[in-house]
């Protein structure tokens, strides 16, 4: 992997899950982005007694019994982050995106041409490192080293 530094050159904004909700990089901690509060194709989510099942599974049995299939507007949709994008008036490559879920999160922002951070907390799972499909730009053991290396490399 690249240097921290290589890896977070040219941020210029950044999108950060927690709990599910994305928050824009303004002062104050940012302001929640519209239409991020619910991500309706997640599969759980995390209590502290567990995993627990979200709304993902439930919309896909209303569309096995419907016969129609949902359109997706939360994570990972591309549409989702575009909107978050331009939302906090920036491109695409000069955003990062931290979160800890390997696919809706990092993958979702991957795929719109985002770098993205894993946080080892929440929905993190070990197994995230060897994920077959994604693999996160940089991990994190927490949201505050996360924003340490912004602070120490980004925009340089």
């Amino acid at each position: 992997m690249a240097p921290w530094g290589k890896r977070l050159a040219g941020v210029r904004g950044v999108l950060l899950d927690i709990s599910g909700v994305l928050y824009d990089s303004g002062a104050g901690g940012g302001t929640a982005i519209a239409g991020s509060v619910e991500a309706v194709a997640r599969r759980y989510y995390k209590e502290t007694s567990g995993l627990m099942l979200d709304v993902g599974p439930y919309m896909k049995a209303l569309e096995y019994a419907c016969g129609i299939k949902a359109e997706v507007v939360g994570k990972p949709s591309p549409e989702f982050f575009k909107s978050a994008l331009q939302a906090i008036g920036v491109e695409a490559h000069q955003a990062v995106m931290i979160g800890d879920d390997i696919v809706g999160d990092v993958g979702g922002a991957q795929r719109c041409g985002m770098r993205a951070l894993q946080v080892r907390t929440g929905k993190f799972r070990p197994s995230d490192e060897h994920h077959p499909e994604v693999k996160a730009d940089g991990y994190v053991d927490n949201l505050a080293e996360a924003v340490d290396l912004l602070l120490q490399h980004a925009d340089k």
